[in-house]
């Protein structure tokens, strides 16, 4: 069976309006980690081939590794796009653990946070063309994550008006 390319299964998708994606390009339609030329997404079917699904456009999503493991197992299209609309973007849970972790190190004694910062935060990340290998470790991601968010606090406080 030949499935359609990575670029065609998400350009299908992206002109239903069906699915939020971000604005720079492929990525895991669950939790919208960009992966530049498609390497590290995974093409997943909808209903199983094992259950009469092909590989037509229609049968086809895009999920990195851990939103494929995670995803529900069922032939109910509707229980799978519920599951990818509401699963938690990569930049919110990143930016969750970090947060939690350097709130724990007392590494934000000072630093101002307003109720903006995630989502100039996500800008940031999307025009930074922010991305990680597929087999990077935890590890490896933490410190691209926390490497990032350096930056943005350091580009922050320079642009915005840091929060009181």
């Amino acid at each position: 069976m030949n499935l359609p390319s990575h670029d065609k299964i998400f350009d299908y998708w992206q002109k239903r309006n069906t699915l939020e994606f971000p604005d720079d390009g492929l990525c895991c339609f669950a939790c919208h980690l960009g992966f530049e030329n498609g390497l590290g997404l995974e093409r997943c079917h909808v209903r199983a081939v094992a259950d009469g699904g092909g590989a037509d456009l229609w049968n086809m999503v895009l999920l990195c590794a851990e939103c494929h493991k995670a995803a529900p197992m069922t032939n109910d299209s509707e229980i799978l796009f519920s599951w990818i609309r509401n699963r938690e973007t990569w930049a919110k849970k990143f930016w969750t653990e970090f947060m939690q972790g350097a709130r724990d190190a007392g590494l934000l004694q000072g630093v101002g946070w307003g109720d903006g910062d995630l989502q100039r935060f996500m800008r940031f990340a999307r025009h930074r063309k922010f991305a990680w290998h597929p087999k990077a470790s935890r590890l490896q991601r933490y410190a691209l994550i926390t490497g990032l968010v350096a930056e943005y606090i350091r580009l922050r406080d320079e642009v915005f008006e840091a929060p009181v």
